[in-house]
């Protein structure tokens, strides 16, 4: 044993150059071990403590909208649907949360600054008025009078009219001197309004009695009190029902708000406020609060903690023109009171102006 340890230590000697590269390498074999064992235990104990704190998200969408009404009107929509278990799904044992989510809209009275961004009624005009002159294109050229609803035509504005209604049918002709009323949907052809004339049973899906068989429009020359006979009444109830849907702005009502898409993928997030939550529970706690973008907050000079008075409407039609009638009244009026405030970030999809737990 001396021997072969006084016969190593000789050739250590005689080619010291190997022997500290040998050493060298031994000790980045050792180190490289070591880290290894060591990222594998960290792994290992991260995986292990994700598996106790968090849960996996997963999202299902449809494809196949085709339809301009929406989801709900799609044929291909409604056959995907009816194929999955839903319930099966919501109700499996591993599932801790669902986020349902549907759209309903909020009005908050007149002279809130919020609208919608795509109002159905956004080209909308109702408005009286009098035949001017015939063009040389053969459309009629009127001037109108008052504006009863819409922001495209005012007073005493030269109108061209389409020689077709939005059903297809032919205008008739006007006579010179007369008064008439309707309804018409306003676009610009070479910078000039045009009015293209729509019954009033085609704003609404309620039954508007007589008003139902009206013509798009209506000769009032002798009829002073059109808006007091039984038609008239039924307009200024379509009237009202359209002036609260076109001042009304989208709310998105969810189920379990953390879980919200724009949430889990870090498109948007809280920047004041908490979400209200009891532990264990599937579903947002507090019913009669809300969450409102920044946007919104600073517009309106809303903070956590106050409260804002909102008139919920809703139809299951998808529609938002069918959303509210006067008559049915709103599904919700109350004092909601704003839990959080969340980033609302330009160029990213983004929640609704403001955001509700279901129920509320």
């Amino acid at each position: 044993m001396p021997m072969m340890l006084k016969h190593s230590a000789k050739s250590v000697l005689r080619s010291p150059l190997k022997s500290v590269l040998f050493v060298l390498l031994l000790s980045s074999a050792i180190l490289f071990v070591s880290l290894g064992s060591s990222m594998l235990y960290s792994a290992d104990r991260m995986l292990q403590q994700a598996d106790e704190q968090f849960t996996t998200t997963i999202s299902l969408k449809y494809g196949g909208l085709h339809d301009e009404n929406g989801a709900w009107a799609d044929q291909a929509f409604q056959e995907t649907l009816a194929q999955l278990d839903v319930e099966g799904m919501v109700n499996h044992p591993a599932v801790m949360a669902v986020d349902t989510e549907r759209d309903i809209f909020a009005y908050a009275g007149d002279d809130t600054e919020i609208i919608q961004k795509a109002s159905p009624f956004a080209y909308v005009n109702i408005f009286t008025f009098a035949p001017r002159y015939f063009d040389d294109d053969d459309t009629w050229v009127i001037m109108s009078h008052e504006s009863i609803f819409g922001d495209e035509v005012g007073e005493l504005i030269l109108v061209k009219v389409n020689p077709l209604t939005k059903n297809g049918d032919q205008i008739p002709d006007f006579e010179s001197g007369h008064e008439y009323f309707g309804a018409a949907l306003i676009t610009y052809v070479n910078n000039k309004r045009v009015a293209t004339f729509i019954k009033a049973s085609d704003l609404t899906n309620h039954s508007l009695g007589i008003l139902d068989s009206a013509p798009e429009v209506i000769d009032i020359t002798d009829r002073p009190d059109y808006f007091e006979s039984e038609e008239g009444a039924m307009w200024e109830q379509l009237i009202q029902s359209i002036k609260i849907i076109d001042e009304s702005f989208s709310v998105t009502v969810s189920s379990y708000l953390p879980i919200m898409a724009a949430f889990h993928q870090n498109q948007t997030w809280l920047t004041d406020g908490e979400f209200e939550l009891t532990n264990g529970a599937p579903e947002t706690v507090d019913q009669d609060v809300c969450y409102i973008s920044d946007r919104v907050a600073a517009l309106l000079e809303l903070e956590v903690g106050d409260t804002w008075p909102l008139k919920l409407h809703y139809t299951d039609q998808g529609n938002p023109a069918f959303s509210y009638w006067e008559e049915d009244g709103y599904i919700y009026e109350g004092d909601i009171r704003i839990a959080g405030i969340f980033n609302e970030v330009p160029g990213c999809p983004s929640p609704s102006t403001c955001l509700s737990p279901a129920g509320g």
